[in-house]
């Protein structure tokens, strides 16, 4: 577990915001425990919707998938099985095991200011920032994605597809997770800024 901080946060600027709020120990983890874990399932999720929405598509309409795929490479974009493919890489199964272990790890309960309670502080700290990073991404995939599923292809011909995509802000993104956030009354004391985020 020791060395989890270090293979995830790498920028001197993430170890500060992590050092900022370390040492704000309430007695245990499991807040933090718990948002790993609901944030593997919201990447989970939302890659799943993807895949779904992309499978559903190819079987409809084939040639008005791939139509959909010849106008989003033309405006420099991927195919739709290359937004399911990076999706994918947001979150590996592998990967989610090892993000979810540190809350199986045991969040350390009557001795906060151990060593070991400190450093799986520090350990789901940096999941949390890197997990939060990682669903801002795939979020952002499948809005991308989403946008060229919904073309017309029978009338869009000349209409600007980067301009329709870029409408796509970061801004928007981070409303729709926050709004997500709220709705499941989520724990988010440790969460990420957005600036932290596009770092």
């Amino acid at each position: 577990m020791a060395n989890f901080l270090i293979s995830f946060i790498s920028a001197p600027e993430s170890v500060m915001y992590l050092t900022a709020t370390v040492f704000n120990v309430n007695g245990n983890n499991i807040p933090g425990a718990n948002r790993v874990h609901q944030l593997c399932q919201d990447i989970v999720q939302i890659q799943t919707q993807l895949t779904q929405a992309v499978a559903d598509a190819h079987v409809a309409d084939e040639a008005a998938f791939e139509l959909r795929n010849v106008i989003a490479q033309n405006a420099g974009f991927m195919t739709l099985d290359g937004y399911f493919a990076a999706a994918g890489n947001q979150l590996t199964a592998a990967e989610r095991a090892t993000f979810e272990n540190l809350g199986l790890e045991g969040p350390v309960e009557g001795a906060p200011h151990t060593a070991l309670a400190l450093q799986q502080r520090y350990d789901l700290k940096a999941a949390i920032v890197e997990l939060c990073k990682r669903r801002f991404r795939v979020k952002r995939l499948q809005e991308q994605a989403r946008t060229i599923l919904n073309l017309n292809v029978d009338w869009f011909v000349g209409d600007d597809l980067n301009a329709i995509i870029n409408g796509i802000t970061s801004q928007n993104i981070w409303n729709l997770l926050d709004a997500q956030d709220n709705d499941s009354n989520s724990w988010k004391n440790e969460d990420p800024t957005l600036d932290v985020i596009l770092q």
